[in-house]
C-alpha cells in the first residue's frame, strides 16, 4: 500500500511515535509488556514509534485509550461550528421555494 503524506503529516506521526515512546518509557515497560497491553505485535508497536503510515487509526486510537488521552485524540477531530454559518444554514432552511407554474 502507497501512502502519500504531506511533510507536516510524516512530522505528525513521528511526533506521535515520539510520545507513545516516551510514554512507555516513562511508564518502565518493556515493548513486550507495552505490546500485550495494546493488542499488537512488536512490529507494529516499532511501526508506531518510528512514525510509520501504515498503522491502522484502530492502533492509535487504543494506544490513545491505554495512555489515557484519548479524549484529547478525539478532540483533534472534533468540529467547532462557527455561530454564523449556523445561523446562516438556519435562515436559508427557513426560506420557502416554491414551484414555478407551467
Amino acid at each position: 500500500m502507497t501512502t502519500y503524506l504531506t511533510d507536516k503529516e510524516t512530522a505528525a506521526l513521528r511526533a506521535m511515535g515520539q510520545v507513545l515512546r516516551a510514554e512507555r518509557i516513562a511508564r518502565n515497560e518493556t515493548q513486550a509488556e507495552f505490546c500485550r497491553r495494546l493488542g499488537v505485535s512488536r512490529n507494529t508497536l516499532s511501526a508506531m514509534e518510528n512514525g510509520a503510515a501504515t498503522v491502522s487509526i484502530d492502533r492509535w486510537l487504543r494506544a490513545a485509550s491505554v495512555m489515557g488521552c484519548l479524549e484529547q485524540f478525539s478532540e483533534a477531530f472534533m468540529v467547532v461550528d462557527d455561530p454564523f454559518a449556523a445561523f446562516a444554514r438556519q435562515k436559508k432552511a427557513k426560506e420557502r421555494q416554491r414551484v414555478r407554474r407551467r
